[in-house]
């Protein structure tokens, strides 16, 4: 992946995640945050990053319906999730498999075209590159 025009970071916090060098301009969503742009209404962009949010949500259809409503044909959709078991009790709501991610992430309309398990600082990551339509 290169530079692109417009990320959207969805649950990004303040955006401090997103690499300097990603975008030219760098939207942030904040579910948390009531004084986040309304999603529907920030336009089509080129990137969106979900980074550690999916296995905190009790629900995706309203969230990827959104995210489509962001994607153009050549829109990347990056997410990241911890790949863990229901072994640890914590806060995540969500627990998936790299099977399983696919699974939901086609079913909801996106084009799996890189999928990676990676070790980072000793917690194992799966990596998702996907396309928004």
């Amino acid at each position: 992946m290169g530079s692109f025009q417009r990320c959207l970071d969805y649950g990004g916090d303040k955006g401090q995640h997103i690499p300097a060098e990603l975008a030219y301009e760098k939207i942030v969503y904040e579910v948390s945050r009531p004084d986040s742009p309304q999603i529907r209404d920030i336009g089509k962009v080129d990137i969106i990053l979900l980074n550690h949010v999916l296995e905190h949500l009790p629900y995706f259809d309203e969230v990827f319906a959104d995210l489509r409503a962001c994607c153009h044909a050549e829109t990347y959709l990056y997410v990241e999730v911890p790949l863990e078991s229901f072994d640890v009790f914590h806060e995540h709501v969500n627990m998936f498999s790299p099977t399983s991610l696919k699974k939901l992430l086609t079913i909801n309309g996106f084009n799996v075209i890189k999928s990676q398990v990676k070790i980072v600082d000793l917690i194992t990551l799966k990596l998702y590159i996907v396309t928004g339509k």
